[in-house]
C-alpha cells in the first residue's frame, strides 16, 4: 500500500513538475514577446505591481526594466506626482466618472476591446512635449477575474505636430478664401458699377449728339440776328453772351462726344494746354457750384507733346475730379501749373483738399483701391491713369501731400528738337 502511495505521490509530482516548467515556459515566452515588441509595453499584477516593463518603453522613458519590474512606480515616467495610469484604473474597475477625472476630452472607449480605453495626452520630458496614443486593456484569467492589465504606448508627436502645421495652413488658406471672396465681392460691386458709369456715359454721348444740331443751329441763328437787328447795348451784349453760351456748349458737346469715343490709340502731336483746358470745360459747372478757384500758371512756348489725346484727357480729368472731390463743400482752390524740366513736360495739380492718409499712398494706384464709398467710386481711375501715363514714357505721382491738400504731377517726354 505504501509503494503505491509512493507511486502516485511521484506520478503527481512529476505532473505538476511538468506544469510548472509549462508555466515557466509560457511566462518566458510572453516576456520574450512583450519585451521583443517594439510597441513601448507595460504590464501590471493585480496589485498594480509592475510585471514586465519592455525595452521599447525603457528606452523612451528612461527607466530600466530593473528599475520598474516588482514596482508600483508606472506613473513616474509620466507626471510630477503619484497618481493612477490608465492600467491603475482598469485594474480598479474604475467608473466612467473616475476615468474622466483623470483623463477628461482625452479617451474613449476601445472599438476593438471590451472593458479596454484609448487616450492621446501630451506630456513634458527634457522641457519638450511629447504627444502619446495610449491603450489599457484588462488581462482576465478562466473565472473572469481581473488579474492585471496591460498598456501599450505611441509616440505621435510627428503626427500632432504635422496637424498642427495642417491647421495652421488651413487657416491660413480660409482666411485668404475669405479676403479673396471679399475682394471679389468688392470687384463685382465695383465691376458693376462701372458698367452703369459706361452705360451713363454712353446715355449722355447719345444725348449730346442729339443736342449738337439744334444748338449749332440756335447759334447761327443768333448770329444772323446780330447782322441783321436794331438792338440797343444791352441787348447786344445779352445776343453775345447767348452766342458764347451756345458755343461754350457746343464744345462741351465735342469734347463729351471724344471723350466717350473709344480711342484710337493713335498718338499724335497735341497742345497740352488745349487738353487742360479741355477738361477744365467740362468740370466748369462743378467746380462753380462747388466753390472751386482754378488759377493757371502754363510755362511760355510749351511745345506740343506725342500722346493720345483722348488717354490724356482722361488721365487730365481724373486728376481734376479726385481733386474737386477732395475739397470741402464750404470750397477752395486748384492750381494748374506747367514747367519745362529735362526734356520732359510737367503738369502739377495742385489741390487745397483733406489730402491722402500716409497708410494710403501706397494702394492708390491699385485697380479697385477707393477711398470712396462703393456708390461714389469704381478705385479704376488712378490705376487706369497709372497705366496710360507709363505707356506714353511718362509718370503720375503724388509729390506732395499734408492735411493742406495734395500735388499730383504728370510728366511726360518732349519730342527731340530736330538737328
Amino acid at each position: 500500500m505504501p509503494r503505491e502511495t509512493n507511486i502516485l505521490l511521484a506520478k503527481e509530482i512529476a505532473e505538476r513538475q511538468k506544469a510548472e516548467e509549462k508555466l515557466l515556459d509560457s511566462q518566458e515566452r510572453l516576456s520574450q514577446i512583450i519585451d521583443g515588441n517594439s510597441i513601448p509595453t507595460f504590464v501590471l499584477d493585480k496589485n498594480h505591481r509592475i510585471t514586465h516593463w519592455n525595452k521599447a518603453l525603457a528606452r523612451i522613458t528612461g527607466l530600466s526594466n530593473q528599475e520598474a519590474v516588482g514596482h508600483d512606480i508606472q506613473w513616474k515616467p509620466f507626471y510630477t506626482h503619484k497618481r493612477p495610469t490608465m492600467a491603475d484604473l482598469i485594474l480598479e474597475r474604475a467608473s466612467e466618472k473616475e476615468i474622466k477625472r483623470f483623463y477628461k476630452g482625452k479617451y474613449h472607449r476601445s472599438a476593438l476591446l471590451e472593458d479596454a480605453y484609448e487616450a492621446e495626452d501630451v506630456f513634458k520630458w527634457e522641457g519638450k512635449d511629447k504627444w502619446l496614443f495610449f491603450t489599457a486593456a484588462p488581462l482576465i484569467n478562466r473565472t473572469g477575474e481581473i488579474i492585471g492589465a496591460i498598456e501599450t504606448l505611441q509616440d505621435i508627436t510627428a503626427r500632432k505636430e504635422m496637424e498642427k502645421e495642417i491647421l495652421a495652413y488651413q487657416e491660413i488658406l480660409e482666411t485668404n478664401v475669405r479676403e479673396r471672396t471679399l475682394q471679389l465681392k468688392k470687384t463685382y460691386e465695383q465691376l458693376l458699377h462701372a458698367e452703369k458709369l459706361s452705360a451713363v456715359g454712353k446715355l449722355a454721348a447719345s444725348i449730346a449728339h442729339e443736342f449738337g444740331n439744334p444748338i449749332i443751329g440756335i447759334r447761327n441763328f443768333l448770329k444772323g440776328l446780330k447782322k441783321t437787328a436794331t438792338m440797343d447795348q444791352d441787348d447786344t451784349e445779352m445776343l453775345d453772351l447767348a452766342i458764347e453760351e451756345c458755343q461754350r456748349v457746343k464744345d462741351l458737346i465735342g469734347n463729351l462726344q471724344d471723350f466717350n469715343r473709344p480711342t484710337s490709340g493713335m498718338a499724335s502731336p497735341i497742345d497740352l494746354h488745349k487738353a487742360i483746358d479741355d477738361m477744365l470745360l467740362f468740370c466748369k459747372k462743378n467746380f462753380k457750384e462747388r466753390h472751386i478757384i482754378v488759377t493757371k500758371q502754363y510755362a511760355p512756348n510749351m511745345p506740343k507733346i506725342h500722346a493720345v489725346a483722348d488717354q490724356i484727357k482722361q488721365v487730365i480729368l481724373n486728376c481734376l475730379n479726385n481733386a474737386q472731390e477732395s475739397i470741402a463743400a464750404r470750397g477752395g482752390n486748384i492750381r494748374l501749373t506747367t514747367v519745362i524740366k529735362e526734356e520732359q513736360a510737367l503738369l502739377h495739380i495742385k489741390d487745397s483738399g483733406k489730402g491722402i492718409k500716409e497708410d494710403d499712398l501706397i494702394y492708390i494706384f491699385e485697380p479697385f483701391f477707393s477711398t470712396k464709398p462703393a456708390v461714389e467710386g469704381t478705385g479704376l481711375g488712378l490705376s487706369v491713369s497709372y497705366g496710360i501715363m507709363k505707356k506714353h514714357h511718362g509718370n503720375i505721382a503724388v509729390t506732395e501731400t499734408s492735411e493742406h491738400g495734395t500735388t499730383f504731377t504728370l510728366s511726360l517726354p518732349l519730342p527731340l528738337p530736330l538737328k
